[in-house]
Formats: C-alpha cells, sequence, structure tokens
C-alpha cells in the first residue's frame, strides 16, 4: 500500500508483501456489503451482477476478479524470476 502509483516495479523481494496486503484487503472487502460506484464505471457493470461482497465489485479490464488476477500475477512473477513492471 505504501508504494508509489507511478511508473516501478514490484522487485521479487517485495511481491511476498503484496501478495500479504492483497489477502488482507481482500478478506476485509469480502466481510464489506457491494457497492456500485455512482458516475463512474457504469460500462462495467455487468461484472458486478450478482456481487455478494466489495470484493466482488472490482475487476480488471477482462472481467477477472481484480485480487485475484493480481495474486495470479504475483504467482507468475515468481515462478519465472521477475519483478512485476507497471507503466
Amino acid at each position: 500500500m505504501e508504494h508509489s502509483d507511478c511508473d516501478g516495479e514490484w522487485t521479487l523481494s517485495e511481491i511476498p508483501l503484496l501478495e500479504k496486503e492483497l489477502r488482507e484487503i481482500g478478506a476485509a472487502f469480502q466481510k464489506l456489503p457491494r457497492e456500485e460506484p455512482i458516475n463512474a464505471y457504469e460500462h462495467t457493470a455487468e461484472y458486478r451482477i450478482g456481487a455478494e461482497s466489495l470484493y466482488d465489485c472490482f475487476h480488471n479490464v477482462s472481467g477477472e476478479n481484480l485480487f485475484e488476477a493480481l495474486l495470479e500475477l504475483c504467482s507468475v512473477a515468481r515462478q519465472n524470476k521477475q519483478p512485476i513492471t507497471f507503466m
């Protein structure tokens, strides 16, 4: 959560902390009621159909749950011994 949101990367040594934070935030969001964004993300409303919690309301551009997609990205990075680079 303390990582910059501009260009950069999560190093291999940072990935375990990222995974821990994603799991903690995801667990907290699973305890919160679903929430429909107001005046934003109307184009992704179909992804939130059937959402039971706030956790179910976050998706990537492919419609995958954002937490699960990011955790999978962490797994791929670890398997390939590569950092996660973002820009």
